[in-house]
């Protein structure tokens, strides 16, 4: 592993440290998948926002070109 660490230009300590991050965040998504579900909740309904505030901008462009 020292070897590869070398190659990729980071020290082992890192290494190490970065992949008992991996685990630590495995094993809190697969035993508390609700703390992902979560994120993706709160992820999608920011996008739906978004979408409606980008549907009103259009129906409101659409009513201006008519209107011309």
């Amino acid at each position: 592993m020292k070897e590869l660490c070398r190659q990729a230009g980071i020290s082992p300590t890192s290494y190490y440290h970065w992949q008992h991050q991996v685990i630590d965040a495995a094993r809190i998504g697969l035993t508390h998948p609700e703390v992902e579900n979560g994120a993706l909740k709160e992820h999608v309904q920011q996008l739906e926002a978004q979408i409606a505030g980008l549907q009103r901008q259009v129906r409101l462009l659409k009513e201006l070109c008519i209107a011309d």
